[in-house]
């Protein structure tokens, strides 16, 4: 089962009065040992030690100590033995230490996983041959290369050399017009959501101007890893552009939105205009800040939400129940209706319109 089918099976799943612990770990070998993760592990559930459940905690322990990867970076964990509900998740991918107890599980950080690494393809290539990799929250999910024809360099002199500098250009724009063929092609397929290349500037440059728009629009940054380097650096480096990458593509979707509401135009920000775009299903991508702590009533009847205290529902006559922290439900509500999940950094412009925005479908 893939990340985003999980992600709806716990935006779905309700404690209905027994406590779900969710629970991130970072168990990255090259930044904790075995005992220091063990430790941090320990140190949470005591945290929470009132609220844990016996057999939850049993269960994530059993998991952390004997049975997850251990070459994983992060681990994600489920649990609501008492509603039957285990979801462990191993990630190639780095998460921060935290731990809740709540009716519903906490899915904030996987959304933010999905939207920053969720199938990365990355290009190493030269000018005769490269290999497309593709990463699906760190993991190498696929991989293909071509091998096209050998460029030398033309070592003597005289009236031949520039004819033959000419013919290793073409052999050279020849193999470039493969690879970019061979990326057109995974791409229009769906293999990737996001691109980045890895070359020398001349290739990056030549390489471009052979790609069509729609890939161009999603190349998320380039490095210049040798096509021989290694699967692990390529992996990395490729990884914390794509992170850089999503921070400023953040950045510049806050003021998006923020133009638009501030315009009129198909965005909007504030809880209540956000709730009101989610009731009409106008939501294209929502965007909502970690600092998000508002609490959220919401019909649960027919689900109806709003950001004032009601007890009856306006739509339907339904009971009104407050969620505290009101993250969860709008989440849901936007994976639903197919919406894009952005979770803003602290520290950015939509605290001052709430923490929370949209942009629109129309």
């Amino acid at each position: 089962m893939e990340l985003e089918e999980i992600l709806k099976e716990l935006v779905d799943f309700d404690g209905d009065g027994s406590p779900v612990v969710s629970l991130y770990l970072n168990v990255d070998p090259t930044q904790r040992t075995t005992d220091e993760y063990k430790l941090m592990l320990r140190r949470l559930l005591d945290s929470k030690e009132n609220e844990v459940p016996k057999k939850d905690r049993e269960r994530i322990e059993q998991y952390i100590f004997y049975e997850f990867e251990w070459n994983a970076r992060g681990v994600a964990c489920f649990s609501c033995q008492d509603r039957g509900l285990w979801r462990a998740i191993s990630l190639q991918v780095p998460v921060d230490d935290l731990i809740f107890v709540e009716r519903t599980p906490y899915v904030r950080p996987l959304t933010d996983l999905m939207d920053i690494y969720d199938r990365l393809g990355v290009l190493n290539f030269d000018s005769e041959s490269a290999r497309l990799l593709v990463f699906y929250l760190g993991d190498l999910e696929a991989a293909d290369g071509i091998i096209g024809q050998e460029v030398k360099k033309h070592k003597q002199g005289g009236w031949s050399a520039p004819r033959y500098q000419r013919h290793m250009e073409a052999l050279a724009l020849q193999n470039m017009k493969a690879t970019a063929e061979m990326v057109d092609r995974y791409y229009r397929e769906g293999a990737f959501k996001r691109l980045v290349l890895s070359g020398t500037e001349e290739n990056i440059s030549l390489l471009k101007g052979l790609l069509p728009k729609s890939i161009k629009e999603i190349i998320a940054g380039e490095m210049h890893k040798p096509i021989e380097a290694p699967l692990n650096e390529v992996q990395e480096e490729a990884l914390r552009v794509a992170l850089e990458a999503s921070e400023r593509e953040k950045e510049e979707l806050v003021r998006e939105v923020i133009d638009r509401a501030e315009s009129g135009g198909a965005g909007v920000v504030g809880l209540s205009d956000t709730l009101g775009a989610l009731q009409e299903s106008r939501v294209y991508t929502l965007l909502i800040s970690e600092d998000f702590k508002e609490p959220v009533w919401q019909c649960e009847k027919c689900g109806y939400m709003v950001a004032q205290e009601l007890e009856e529902c306006p739509m339907c006559k339904g009971k009104m129940i407050v969620e505290p922290e009101g993250a969860h439900p709008v989440v849901k509500k936007a994976l639903e209706q197919g919406a894009r999940i952005v979770v803003v950094m602290h520290e950015s412009p939509l605290s001052e319109y709430g923490n929370i925005g949209a942009l629109l479908r129309y």
